[in-house]
């Protein structure tokens, strides 16, 4: 799931930056030397000098104080983001799961309405066949049929649209069988298949706060 990693980093930048908040300034040491060759003119090759210098910051005035508080809210800003995100992310991954469910329902009902034109198209035909109805009955069945197959057509585009969504959401390159026969979804298992372990654990890993799947049972 991108988008709980990028929240899950985001504490961990936090937290990283609170801890080197704690650390105390770094001393530093500086070598220098002088008169490498000593003094040429009083013949004196023997004066050269070396200094070592050791600094080491003293933090006043309650900055360490300061910068760790500075460290520490940044850590419940960054807390607080990742709970609003998990909050707003489970709404839209629940929203994806009910659109891709709807949609898969308005195919089963397309479907259904599809078989019921096919039928009245034969019935019809064998009328018009046996000149018993005129042939505009005819005509109406076949252009009842050819709407209704044009609407199941643009139901089968807008699953494909609601599974690629979740996928997208789920972090998931392409959604397997049992996603997408998600209609499990609000069914009970015995008339529904269930949906398969990953779809569950995608769902499952927004409800702990540190994104750790929950265990199946």
């Amino acid at each position: 799931m991108p988008r709980v990693t990028v929240l899950e980093a985001d504490v961990a930048r936090a937290r990283g930056l609170a801890e080197q908040a704690r650390a105390r300034p770094n001393p530093s040491i500086n070598v220098y030397a002088e008169n490498f060759a000593g003094d040429l003119d009083r013949n004196a090759r023997n004066q050269q000098q070396t200094t070592f210098q050791i600094d080491q910051p003293i933090e006043l005035g309650g900055k360490r104080s300061a910068r760790i508080a500075a460290g520490e809210a940044g850590i419940v800003a960054a807390q607080a983001r990742n709970r609003d995100g998990r909050l707003v992310y489970a709404t839209e991954l629940a929203r994806a799961y009910a659109g891709a469910e709807i949609a898969d329902r308005r195919i089963a009902i397309a479907e259904d309405e599809v078989e019921e034109a096919t039928d009245d198209l034969k019935v019809a035909r064998a009328l018009v066949g046996a000149g018993k109805e005129a042939r505009l009955r005819q005509v109406q069945a076949e252009t009842e049929l050819n709407t209704l197959q044009a609407d199941l057509e643009n139901a089968r585009a807008l699953k494909t649209a609601a599974l690629a969504r979740l996928s997208a959401l789920a972090g998931i390159t392409t959604p397997s069988p049992a996603c997408r026969n998600h209609s499990w979804i609000g069914s009970t298992p015995s008339r529904r298949s269930a949906p398969s372990t990953l779809c569950r654990r995608r769902w499952c890993a927004l409800q702990k706060p540190n994104g750790t799947p929950q265990r199946e049972r």
